[in-house]
This record gives C-alpha cells, structure tokens and sequence, in this order.
C-alpha cells in the first residue's frame, strides 16, 4: 500500500488530467486501495477486529472502524445512484439529508460525528463475521459502481455540477465535477483515512 506522501501526489497528478486519462488514473489508485483493504480485512482475525483503536480519543473497535467506512460507503452508493440516472447535484455533497439506513428508515444527522456515534452504537454488537462481510460487500460495490466504464465512466461524471474537493491533507481541488469529489471521498477513505488504525501500514 502506497503511503500518503505518495498517494496526494498521484492524485494532484490525476486529477489534473483529462477526464478520460483521469478516471484511468482513478481506476488504478482506487484497485491499488480496495485490494490492500480488502486482503486486510480477509486476514483481519476476529482478536483484532474487536481490540480497540489506539489513535486520539477514538474508542471504537477496529470492527466499528470497518463498519464505520461501510456505512459512509452505502451513503456513496446513494450518492453514485443518483448520479447514474442523471442528477446533476447528487446527495451527500451539501448535507447529510437523504442517507437510508439498512432497515429502510432515514434518520437524520446534524453533524458528521452525530452520523458515526448512530453507526458505532447500531454496530457494537455484531459479530466480526457480520461485519468483515458487509464492510467488503460495501467496499466492493463502490468500486464496481465507479470504474465500470458501463456506470460512472468519466462522461457520465463530467454530467455532475462543478464543485470542489478539500482532501483530508487540507488542500482543495477547485473546478471539477461533484462525482469526481465523490468518489475522491470514498478512495480517500480506503486508502488513508483509516490506515493506522485498520493495521493497513
């Protein structure tokens, strides 16, 4: 797995390409992640999916961490719905409104912690096996839904309003379109927002 010193710059790289060459480049970082995630949580044994995590104040589970990106990964999955029957301005970008959850209901959040408290407490009790399932399943899904040149290929998400992107380094991205930023939140998700504590370097 490529270290974060090195994945901002492939993506500044990318990002700075044409759409077509672009989405190439997103393909290839994005298999690069989801494979080194996915092995991990393959191998993840069920001692160290329920030790807790050891970064900050953070008291969730290794699990609830994997649990966590699968349920901001179901709301990308709306996310990428919407843009494959031709909105513009998809959900998730501007608020948190439009999230269903797994039993079909839609809470509402009015912040992001608020959203990861509600899926750490529906979470703490399943069993790793439960959970190594529906994070790759999740995981899995996002992929196939953005490198698929038959769903989100690169002109179906130049359809998407101009937006703007702040990677987690605090850089922005101006003047690309929302579904480039989508898929740039779940690809960072993977790949480092979560590597310490997932055991991923």
């Amino acid at each position: 797995m490529m270290h974060p010193d090195e994945f901002y710059p492939k993506i500044h790289k990318i990002m700075a390409l044409p759409a077509k060459e672009r989405h190439a480049g997103m393909t290839d970082l994005h298999t690069q992640a989801m494979n080194h995630y996915v092995n991990r949580l393959k191998t993840m044994t069920e001692a160290e999916a329920l030790t807790p995590v050891t970064v900050g104040d953070d008291h969730r589970t290794v699990a609830q961490i994997a649990g966590h990106i699968a349920e901001w990964e179901r709301f990308i999955i709306l996310s990428a719905s919407d843009m494959l029957i031709g909105l513009e301005h998809p959900r998730l970008m501007t608020s948190l409104d439009g999230y269903v959850a797994l039993d079909g209901s839609t809470p509402t959040f009015g912040s992001i912690d608020e959203f990861n408290a509600y899926f750490a407490e529906q979470q703490k009790t399943w069993s790793w096996d439960k959970m190594r399932a529906f994070a790759i399943e999740t995981t899995t899904t996002v992929y196939e839904m953005f490198t698929n040149p038959m769903l989100l290929n690169a002109e179906r998400i130049e359809r998407t309003k101009i937006w703007r992107k702040r990677l987690n380094t605090g850089d922005i991205i101006p003047n690309i379109a929302v579904g480039w930023s989508v898929w740039l939140i779940a690809l960072e998700h993977i790949a480092t927002e979560h590597i310490v504590e997932l055991g991923l370097i």
